[in-house]
């Protein structure tokens, strides 16, 4: 879950994975992929995002809107 608590942040999420650009590392729980689809998403003060494993995203993009973007990150284990 991806919560906003300053700031705006421009993201996006994608349907359909084509194919595996660099391969998911289980040690830093980082993958990339290229999609089919790809969607905008545009996170403000106190707006959240969730997504779940194995649905691709592209956080941390630049909205131009300041200078600082403050949010918090969590990451739920799924047994």
């Amino acid at each position: 879950m991806h919560l906003l608590v300053d700031g705006h942040e421009y993201s996006s999420y994608g349907s359909r994975i084509k194919d595996e650009a660099v391969a998911f590392d289980e040690a830093s729980d980082i993958g990339f992929v290229h999609c089919h689809e790809h969607y905008p998403l545009l996170l403000g003060y106190h707006n959240f995002a969730i997504f779940f494993p194995g649905e691709p995203h592209q956080p941390n993009g630049y909205a131009g809107m300041e200078e600082k973007v403050r949010k918090y990150l969590f990451k739920i284990l799924i047994d």
